[in-house]
């Protein structure tokens, strides 16, 4: 995975085997309860930081508190136990828990406490929003479900949705309409997303004032996206919000490291 960050309008990247997790979280082990919200890339990160939490030696649970694809490696379980889920979680350096809803994905364990899991374990990365595959949403009424625990809140645009209409690459539409006050007809533009990181109705809806609160533009996979990250993430860092910019995957899936 590549990872950039913007900072005084000059782009720089991160570098080295656990750089995202670095940007996002720090060195120092702190017990963090990380939600990712949006569209265009969570589960690819959230992959991604399980693998570098594991290369630092660092055991990390990753769950939903909605839904999320069940991995195609690692180790995956139902267990809801507080005692017996941290267990598991020292045995193995990457677990997934959440029990299967039918259609190849893994929902919430209702039972399941964060507030008693946290500590339990070096890390926890929850997926808390939904968006159907599309790169660009808007949270809806119900959206997103973040623990009141969560320390830390990642927002995730996929940058294809520029130069797209919003019909073709949004998900929420009512609500993405309102926050961007554009019609489904109109096209996706830099400053749109901005906006939408930016709004309590947005990327920050219910994030609590005690949370570290942080964008993602992932899919900088080209010049151009790249050039165009670039320009989101210093009109993000002149409203006080940290933005990092990915492209890719990490190398290393689950399957190698538990």
């Amino acid at each position: 995975m590549q990872i950039w960050q913007c900072r005084q309008h000059c782009l720089r990247p991160l570098q080295g085997p656990t750089a995202l997790l670095d940007a996002l979280f720090g060195k120092e082990k702190s017990a963090p309860l990380a939600a990712f919200v949006g569209a265009g890339g969570k589960s690819t990160l959230i992959d991604a930081l399980g693998v570098q939490a594991a290369r630092r030696g660092w055991h990390a649970l990753i769950s939903t508190t909605t839904h999320i694809w069940r991995p195609d490696g690692g180790v995956v379980t139902v267990q809801d136990s507080p005692a017996k889920l941290a267990a598991v979680c020292r045995t193995h350096a990457v677990v997934t828990a959440g029990q299967p809803d039918g259609n190849g994905k893994l929902a919430m364990l209702p039972a399941l406490s964060w507030k008693r899991m946290r500590g339990q374990v070096d890390i926890i990365l929850l997926e808390a929003d939904g968006a159907k595959g599309r790169p660009i949403k808007a949270p809806r009424t119900h959206e997103p479900v973040l623990p009141p625990q969560v320390t830390h809140v990642c927002a995730v645009v996929g940058l294809h949705a520029l130069g797209q209409t919003l019909e073709q690459a949004g998900f929420g539409m009512q609500a993405l309409g309102r926050v961007l006050a554009k019609t489904p007809q109109e096209t996706v533009e830099a400053m749109d997303i901005v906006r939408l990181c930016a709004s309590k109705a947005g990327g920050r809806k219910h994030v609590p004032a005690h949370a570290r609160y942080c964008v993602c533009l992932h899919q900088a996979d080209t010049p151009r996206r790249l050039a165009q990250a670039a320009r989101i993430a210093d009109a993000l860092e002149e409203r006080g919000i940290c933005c990092l910019i990915t492209a890719g995957r990490e190398e290393n899936g689950h399957a190698g490291i538990d």
